[in-house]
């Protein structure tokens, strides 16, 4: 790295964690992608125009609904897992895992 300095062991453990996360963020949002066409280009203008008896559109709908999905996602899980593990030369094994469900 010509010019630069080498990054500090910290700083490479912490990049590469981020790295690891960003990874599944961007699966999760290719499968979106792919299983909802909606967001893969304009939305057509049916979805804004028509209005039904609550003078909602479906684009309306359809944000209401990610919207409450989104926050659902954001909560406590209602059934949590904790795992016993065994740390052997550096590699995690899950020994048994309990559930609780709230």
């Amino acid at each position: 790295m010509r010019g630069r300095k080498k990054l500090s062991v910290a700083d490479v453990i912490s990049y590469r964690k981020i790295a690891s996360v960003r990874i599944h963020v961007e699966r999760v949002i290719g499968l979106a992608r792919q299983k909802y066409a909606i967001m893969n280009g304009p939305v057509p203008v049916d979805y804004v125009m028509s209005k039904d008896e609550n003078n909602l559109t479906l684009l309306d709908k359809i944000v209401h609904t990610c919207t409450c999905c989104s926050l659902t996602n954001l909560l406590p899980p209602i059934v949590a897992m904790t795992c016993e593990k065994q740390i052997i030369f550096g590699m995690h094994k899950v020994i048994r895992c309990n559930y609780k469900i709230y």
